[in-house]
């Protein structure tokens, strides 16, 4: 059974004696020296020939998205939950370069014969979704790897135009709400953003992104990452560069966290990825 098989979105698929069942198991990469821990779950074994997906949080102590995890592993996929440096337990201080460098370290890993090979993974099937601040990681991360078939990008948090729009004061309020991490403090996690604030934002990352298929997923009511701020005109300045990939934007009638709107998403994700992989 090659791809992915969206009817097995909402449902279980039924069980088979003949294949080996679904399963889980603890994630552990090292990224500059440093254990980067999580969880992998992959589909049961009458699935080929199967996509990678890299599911990555938000702000350490906001939500994970676990049901997008499951309804895509459900539907075929394998499906990495990586905890970047510094955030639920993993290794090292958490800084927002940090968890660039970290996906950046676990794309590689993804990539190698060996990984594939042991759950059936096609390298040319390796999506990246990211919520929120793992929306920034995400984008960004595209500039320092090849090979990615496309992203889905979650009202992401862009720095600059969150600058922009409450100032210094309010974006420093913004670190308060973290937990479950460890740092040098918010001092020293704001002053990273602020600091490569330029860098990180999404209009710097469209010559890299303008190499992929791109989903853009923002909430109508959403304070945090207003879509006609943060997200509008990034997209239309995506579209209007010269390339055949999909460019697909989703804006539900919902807050930050995408809630009231879950089996929406989860729909609209899997059909991004099945056109993305038609296309392949």
């Amino acid at each position: 059974m090659k791809g992915i098989r969206p009817e097995y979105l909402f449902a279980d698929k039924p069980y088979d004696p003949a294949v080996t069942p679904a399963d889980y198991g603890a994630l552990d990469i090292v990224s500059d020296g440093f254990h980067i821990y999580g969880e992998i779950m992959w589909p049961d074994s009458g699935f080929t020939d199967r996509p990678c997906v890299i599911l990555s949080h938000g702000y350490p102590g906001t939500a994970r998205n676990d049901d997008l995890a499951h309804a895509l592993c459900r539907i075929g996929c394998v499906v990495l939950i990586p905890h970047y440096r510094g955030a639920w337990g993993s290794q090292g201080k958490y800084l927002v370069t940090n968890c660039i460098r970290d996906l950046v370290h676990i794309i590689e890993y993804v990539q190698t014969d060996r990984f594939c090979e042991e759950y059936r993974i096609n390298k040319a099937l390796i999506f990246l979704i990211g919520h929120s601040m793992g929306g920034c990681v995400t984008a960004n991360a595209v500039k320092y790897t090849e090979g990615i078939r496309g992203i889905v990008l979650m009202a992401p948090f862009d720095p600059e135009k969150e600058l922009e729009l409450c100032g210094a004061d309010a974006f420093w309020n913004l670190m308060q709400d973290g937990y479950c991490l460890s740092s040098d403090g918010i001092e020293s996690i704001g002053r990273d953003l602020i600091f490569h604030s330029k860098e990180l934002s999404l209009e710097a990352a469209i010559p890299w992104l303008k190499r992929v298929d791109v989903q853009l997923i923002q909430g109508s009511f959403d304070r945090l990452t207003p879509h006609e701020i943060m997200g509008k005109r990034f997209f239309q300045q995506l579209v209007r560069q010269k390339s055949e990939h999909i460019r697909n934007l989703q804006i539900y009638p919902a807050d930050h966290g995408l809630l009231g709107c879950r089996c929406a998403l989860v729909r609209d994700v899997a059909e991004f990825m099945e056109d993305s992989i038609e296309e392949q």
